[in-house]
């Protein structure tokens, strides 16, 4: 069966989809360069952003696409415009308010012509009198169906019965978490043709570099609404490019004499905007996909220039474990979260390092540029060396302890710790009972931390303003009554990495709470707080 874009709709959500990014704040000449080529290239619906009735932070005017800011355009007669509403928005007792507030005219008197409401499968009941009193106000409603890969014949029959009584424009399936397949998205709109009447529409995110397939098999499968955002630009891996699906779409003709306003903008202002905030699919979102993890999760991570790849990777094998179809800050397993809770140990550092000295190894490029030199200085000093979760530069034999404090990178690196056989220093009491069971047989020595907004030194426990690694391994040393602190392979990163501001101020915070004015740090760092030192070369 072949497509004819007659029988399809294409409505472009790049402003909506896009503001993920930055806050919906589009430049208007952009966004009127945007209408014109969207007309040009023969698209059905743009639609231009949500209406958010609240929020926190700032939002530009597509977070909010008000009538006034609408009309400042000059938009085609032959495109609709659209914009989208969250059943979230419209949850509590006054939402019959919220709703007018955010709709205070009717379509005749407004430039929007359609207007989408997200729902979660739980939501649809809810929204039911909205979608009720919006079409008597002359607007056409098309319902956003959210994670529909998690759904079943049963729970679309129950659905298709709550919304066949509505004469809503279209229900829009949304794959959410990025994870159908083409056989999958068949599948479903298989089942909502069989209990509806009503138009279908398909959002298909590319996770796993499936949205166009999945796009143009629900086209096949009998879809007639098909979602699309320039360059695939949207949250997480982003979804099918309009530039792509009116290739597929169009005859030859149409495509090469009308898509130049298109690939002008696309070149000008959308590739730099993607080279910056990097939307599109990678082993990430496709990881995501495969596990149902949702995307605004990797998304996060990306932009957080002190999360390493081993770090994500570690974040995704913990996300698939638990409840992750919903985005919550709190699931990305943050140190803070789990630390700032009753603190509880068991180890007493003193009785190991009391009038030692302690060198803490880090990752960075110097441990293995002075590897040679480091040996020497472990073997003839012969402090209680502390590596910071997984170092392999250094002699196995010459670490006395592995010290790791994030679930998260535990968890990433658990195989290696098995391997290494080494001491754990972890506060193992605080951590989730899954995690504890992994680390079951290891020897451990559980040294407790809460995340405080000051440090505080206590026997079998610490309180630290930062949840870094670093500054657990710092508190263990001060706890346990050490000498002296060595530090090596603290390098540092790039100029304007937040990660360098991070750990100076914690640093700051350390030497002004402990004992410690002095931490000798023996190999190149970038660090302000810390001054590199050849100790070890003058005492070989």
């Amino acid at each position: 069966m072949t497509m004819k874009k007659s029988e399809i709709k294409i409505l472009d959500c790049t402003f909506r989809d896009g503001g993920y990014y930055n806050a919906w704040d589009f430049p208007s000449d952009i966004v009127q360069q945007y209408i014109y080529a969207m007309s040009s290239v023969g698209v059905d619906v743009v639609e231009l952003g949500f209406r958010f009735l609240t929020g926190k932070g700032y939002k530009g005017p597509c977070g909010y696409t008000t009538d006034e800011y609408l009309k400042s355009f000059e938009i085609p007669r032959s495109l609709g415009v659209s914009v989208m509403i969250n059943a979230a928005d419209l949850s509590d007792v006054k939402s019959v308010l919220a709703l007018n507030r955010l709709f205070p005219n009717d379509a005749k008197d407004s430039p929007v012509d359609i207007i989408r409401i997200a729902c979660h499968l739980n939501e649809v009941e809810g929204v039911i009198a909205h979608v009720v009193n919006l079409i008597d106000k002359g607007y056409g409603v098309i319902i956003n169906l959210m994670q529909i890969s998690e759904t079943n014949e049963l729970q679309v029959k129950n659905i298709c019965n709550q919304l066949n009584v509505l004469p809503v424009e279209a229900i829009c399936l949304a794959d959410s978490l990025g994870s159908l397949s083409p056989e999958r998205t068949v599948e479903i709109v298989g089942w909502f043709k069989l209990h509806t009447n009503c138009d279908l529409g398909i959002h298909a995110h590319d996770n796993m570099g499936l949205a166009l397939k999945n796009t143009l098999s629900a086209c096949i499968a009998g879809v007639s609404w098909v979602d699309s955002t320039l360059t695939g630009m949207g949250r997480g891996a982003g979804n099918v490019k309009t530039e792509e699906l009116v290739i597929e779409l169009f005859n030859e003709k149409k495509i090469f004499n009308e898509v130049i306003p298109m690939f002008t903008l696309i070149d000008n202002y959308f590739a730099p905007m993607k080279r910056k905030y990097q939307w599109g699919t990678n082993i990430y979102y496709y990881l995501a996909g495969k596990f149902g993890i949702h995307p605004t999760y990797i998304q996060e991570m990306l932009l957080d220039q002190r999360m390493s790849s081993e770090d994500i990777l570690a974040a995704i094998q913990q996300l698939k474990l638990q409840e992750s179809k919903s985005y919550n800050a709190n699931s990305l397993m943050s140190a803070k979260n789990f630390f700032s809770k009753h603190t509880s140990g068991a180890w007493d550092p003193s009785k190991s390092i009391q009038g030692r000295d302690v060198l803490i190894l880090g990752s960075g490029a110097g441990v293995q540029h002075h590897k040679k030199a480091l040996e020497v200085f472990i073997r003839r000093k012969k402090p209680i060396v502390l590596a910071l979760n997984i170092n392999e530069s250094v002699d196995e034999s010459l670490i006395d302890y592995r010290v790791a404090c994030h679930p998260v990178r535990l968890l990433g690196d658990l195989n290696k710790i098995k391997k290494s056989k080494t001491k754990l220093i972890t506060p193992f009491s605080m951590l989730p009972e899954t995690l504890k069971k992994e680390l079951n047989g290891l020897y451990i020595h559980d040294f407790g931390f809460e995340i405080s907004d000051r440090y505080e030194f206590k026997k079998i426990y610490c309180k630290s303003p930062s949840p870094l690694v670093l500054s657990y391994a710092l508190c263990v040393a001060e706890s346990g009554l050490a000498r002296t602190i060595y530090m090596a392979g603290f390098d540092g990163y790039k100029d304007g990495d937040l990660r360098n501001e991070e750990i100076d101020q914690m640093l700051s915070s350390f030497i002004d709470s402990s004992k410690f004015r002095n931490i000798v740090v023996i190999t190149p760092t970038k660090i302000k707080n810390l001054k590199a030192s050849s100790v070890y070369y003058g005492e070989l």
